[in-house]
């Protein structure tokens, strides 16, 4: 099961979990950020351990943020390579990150959050993820699958997360959510 560490600032994410999340997780991570004024400023996934720490440790050192999300890719559809590692790009301003699986949707190539991206969210016509109808719709087309999702947008106070198998978790100070135990 992939495992995703959403921060909003907190920049308190040891070295030592990330390559924890990552060896318990070993088929590529991801890393979207959005700056101090809610920018989209950073969209990097990669399947090299030693460039993710490069790139996560370049974030938390020589940025400031507001919101900050990483992915830790387990294969459990379609292929291995980098094309199915989150962040997955919604449109030019919506990352989207995903942890579980999307039954119905089974592809040798693309994994399940690929082709849910590329085949529904993408569909969804002015993408807003403070729009309760964007909202809705997202909840729709999960069709009962249990999942944990976070989308980052441009100009949002805050992401979008989604998380109706009741999994992730917050640490004690609300600044760190995990979407489950077991990374």
């Amino acid at each position: 099961m992939c495992v995703m560490k959403y921060s909003n600032g907190d920049k308190n994410i040891s070295m030592n979990e990330i390559e924890k999340m990552w060896l318990n997780n070993p088929d590529g991570a991801g890393i979207g950020v959005l700056d101090v004024n809610n920018n989209l400023i950073s969209s990097f996934k990669t399947k090299n351990l030693d460039e993710f720490k490069k790139e996560v440790d370049n974030v938390f050192k020589h940025q400031q943020f507001n919101h900050a999300v990483m992915h830790f890719r387990r294969r459990s559809r379609g292929s291995f390579d980098l094309i199915n590692v989150n962040p997955l790009k919604v449109n030019e301003d919506t990352l989207f990150f995903h942890n579980g699986t999307l039954s119905q949707l089974n592809d040798e190539e693309f994994s399940d959050s690929f082709i849910f991206v590329r085949d529904f969210l993408r569909e969804i016509k002015d993408f807003d993820i403070s729009d309760p109808a964007t909202v809705k719709k997202i909840h729709k087309l999960l069709d009962g699958n249990i999942s944990r999702m976070i989308f980052l947008q441009s100009g949002m106070e805050s992401p979008l997360i989604i998380d109706n198998a009741n999994l992730g978790y917050w640490n004690e100070a609300k600044t760190i959510w995990t979407s489950n135990r077991e990374h």
